[in-house]
């Protein structure tokens, strides 16, 4: 997928409200939360944003 593809998607998920697929979530962020959890504690962020694309989904 074109980089240009994966931004209009990003855009209409994360800016126009389109749907995010909760199975990509799992699928790929999921068992990565207590490594993220523990970056941001080690980092001192107040948050993290994470966001991923796979074959057209968000």
């Amino acid at each position: 997928m074109s980089a240009r593809k994966i931004e209009k998607v990003l855009r209409r998920a994360l800016i126009q409200g389109d749907e995010m697929e909760n199975s990509l979530y799992e699928y790929e962020l999921k068992d990565l939360l207590d490594e993220l959890k523990s970056s941001m504690t080690k980092d001192k962020d107040d948050f993290i944003f994470a966001v991923t694309e796979n074959s057209g989904y968000v």
